[in-house]
């Protein structure tokens, strides 16, 4: 399944949004990858919590890949706790693969970790100082 693209009130580059979904795996071992392209800002972090929910139906574990994702405004921090709330509704097991940048304000936005982040997310700590 893909959807793309998405757009924001205002139609600029700035705004678009790519989301695309994988499944994998057989039986219980099915899961499903979501990957998430470009930007999310004021403008389209509610289409983009859609988007992923959208993707999501019918699988009971997800994997939410952002690291192709150029910008994350903290909108699209309310976007991942509202996705956390829905999927959590509905008993679905999931986490964020995150860039640098989004681990960065993850950091930042959910101290408590209350986003679920993939085991094998590069640890920002670790990163080399710019």
């Amino acid at each position: 399944m893909t959807i793309t693209p998405l757009h924001g009130r205002r139609r600029s580059h700035v705004h678009r949004l790519s989301v695309s979904a994988r499944s994998h795996g057989r039986g219980a071992t099915r899961f499903v990858c979501v990957c998430v392209r470009g930007e999310v800002d004021a403008a389209n972090a509610k289409d983009f919590a859609i988007a992923v929910c959208e993707a999501v139906a019918g699988h009971r574990v997800v994997e939410v890949d952002l690291r192709a994702l150029g910008f994350l405004a903290v909108d699209g921090i309310a976007a991942l706790h509202a996705i956390n709330a829905q999927l959590a509704r509905q008993d679905v097991t999931w986490s964020v693969l995150p860039s640098r940048a989004v681990s960065r304000l993850l950091e930042l936005c959910d101290p408590e970790g209350v986003i679920p982040r993939a085991d094998d997310a590069p640890d920002p700590t670790e990163a080399e100082p710019a």
